[in-house]
């Protein structure tokens, strides 16, 4: 087994933990970062018409078209009402249509005068045919009932098409944290018909999470013409820059991030840690300027087996993920390693240190330690 399968599997993975309370000396404690909610819409067509009901406010709109007993409806639409991107391939008579984060990112694709819609690369979904897209006036037009694999409710009322559907909102309210101690809490806002919010926060390498059911601390808040519920989580962060992702079943997913600059040292293994002794650098959170040198030394505490190199997964902060730079093997000499590492662009470095893949007789790997390089 190689480690880099399993790490890969790793961040695949996340673990919804139960909640457990944790004190927290954050100076920021108990404040609101995010606000979950649903925005209902509505758009009202009439046969014929270049004019609708978008909401309650009329907008121009091309008119539906019925053909063969079928009901079909421009897809321009999509992109009128800022649902999503529609992407048009002249040659090949085909739109791909992609939702936003706010409609869970949903996509689905056609072609003129192919009655089977399109996977995301191009190919035909042969599951069940459609009745078929055409093109009108430089128009495609699409079945009206492929609009529920878009998430878009349509029927007809009083001789209008009607279009339902809801925007599933997160809004960060607070997209820096900032903390003093490795103990972290915050609040998330919710409307009560949305399913409890969760959260995930980056440990460098994967993802772990929480559910607060336990937690919802105050219910029936009303704002406007909503109610909502607030609820309270607690976590523990690295130091250095901690991406946090807030989602719920049914919804998307919005990030803010958590920053924790110790004044004192936290070192990368404790006195404690059974097989490794990092002496170099003396803490988990490092500041350096481009160009300038990290030296990693320590030593291997166990007399057996016997390990003859360590691993180094480098991993850079972009847009709230950790992506990976690089992957090294440290030499182990007489239980001692030492490895020189340079920084030649500024940002937030993650580095983890890894067990060789053979430990103890069976295949295994271990995590033996980590820190952040902050590179200005």
């Amino acid at each position: 087994m190689k480690i880099k399968s399993i790490i890969s599997t790793s961040a695949l993975l996340i673990s919804l933990l139960s909640a457990s309370p944790i004190a927290s000396a954050l100076s920021e404690d108990g404040q609101d970062v995010a606000k979950m909610y649903r925005e209902q819409h509505e758009l009202k067509m009439t046969k014929n018409s270049t004019k609708a009901l978008y909401d309650g406010k009329t907008i121009s709109a091309d008119p539906y078209v019925n053909r063969d007993g079928r009901t079909f409806v421009p897809i321009k639409l999509i992109r009128d009402l800022d649902i999503g991107s529609v992407k048009w391939d002249n040659k090949k008579k085909t739109v791909q249509i992609k939702l936003k984060e706010e409609y869970l990112n949903r996509r689905i694709g056609f072609q003129a005068g192919n009655n089977y819609s399109l996977n995301s690369d191009g190919t035909n979904n042969t599951y069940s045919t459609i009745p078929t897209p055409f093109i009108k006036s430089g128009r495609m037009y699409i079945p009206v009932k492929e609009m529920s694999k878009l998430g878009i409710s349509v029927s007809y009322d009083k001789g209008n098409l009607v279009w339902l559907w809801s925007e599933k909102v997160i809004e960060i309210l607070k997209p820096e944290m900032l903390s003093d101690t490795s103990a972290v809490s915050f609040n998330v806002l919710y409307e009560d018909n949305i399913h409890t919010p969760q959260y995930l926060r980056s440990t460098g390498n994967g993802w772990f999470g929480q559910i607060g059911v336990a937690h919802v601390i105050e219910k029936n808040i009303k704002q406007g013409d909503k109610t909502f519920n607030r609820i309270h989580f607690n976590t523990t962060v690295n130091p250095g820059i901690n991406p946090v992702t807030i989602t719920a079943n049914s919804m998307g997913s919005k990030q803010f991030e958590i920053m924790w600059k110790p004044e004192e040292n936290i070192p990368i293994t404790p006195d404690d840690h059974p097989y490794l002794d990092v002496d170099k650098p003396a803490s988990k959170y490092l500041q350096l300027h481009t160009g300038e040198t990290l030296t990693l030394s320590g030593a291997i505490k166990e007399k057996e087996p016997a390990v003859d190199y360590l691993t180094i997964y480098l991993n850079k902060y972009e847009n709230y993920q950790f992506t990976p730079q690089s992957n090294d093997k440290i030499l182990v000499h007489d239980k001692k390693f030492t490895k020189e590492i340079s920084f030649s662009e500024p940002g937030y470095y993650f580095l983890n240190i890894y067990s060789p893949d053979i430990f103890y007789g069976p295949v295994k790997v271990e995590k033996w330690g980590d820190l952040m390089v902050e590179v200005k």
